[in-house]
């Protein structure tokens, strides 16, 4: 596991993953398993006490986490994540090892300017 020391260390990470974007569409069923993804990530940065960017669990429509602030997916049919982009929103605590499991298409974590306290999981090297 990659360390980095102390929160300043990680004031900005941009994290880029070279692959090519998914074509596959994501089914009810991967969506509901994104949804948990996010909201690992989520609870273990702290999300109840972000800056902005706030994201709505209560609507459980499928795909919904595609129009949340600071979520991108790959488009309105493909709704794989391909970036999350949360700089400057108040983030503690570390990094989940489930965002390993976005699948092939992500390609972003932006989050510059957080107090997260520990480096990047190794799990985010499956998505390569």
């Amino acid at each position: 596991m990659m360390r980095m020391a102390g929160m300043k260390a990680l004031m900005c990470i941009l994290f880029l993953i070279s692959s090519t974007p998914s074509s596959h569409v994501v089914s009810g069923q991967e969506s509901a398993l994104i949804f948990g993804i996010l909201y690992d990530f989520w609870q273990s940065t702290g999300g109840s006490g972000w800056a902005y960017d706030r994201w709505d669990f209560s609507d459980s429509t499928p795909y919904a986490y595609c129009d949340w602030p600071g979520i991108r997916c790959v488009s309105a049919r493909d709704h794989n994540v391909v970036a999350i982009v949360l700089n400057d929103n108040n983030l503690v605590g570390k990094l989940t090892a489930s965002l390993g499991s976005l699948g092939p298409a992500f390609e972003t974590l932006s989050l510059g300017n957080n107090q997260l306290t520990s480096g990047l999981p190794v799990e985010l090297g499956r998505l390569t």
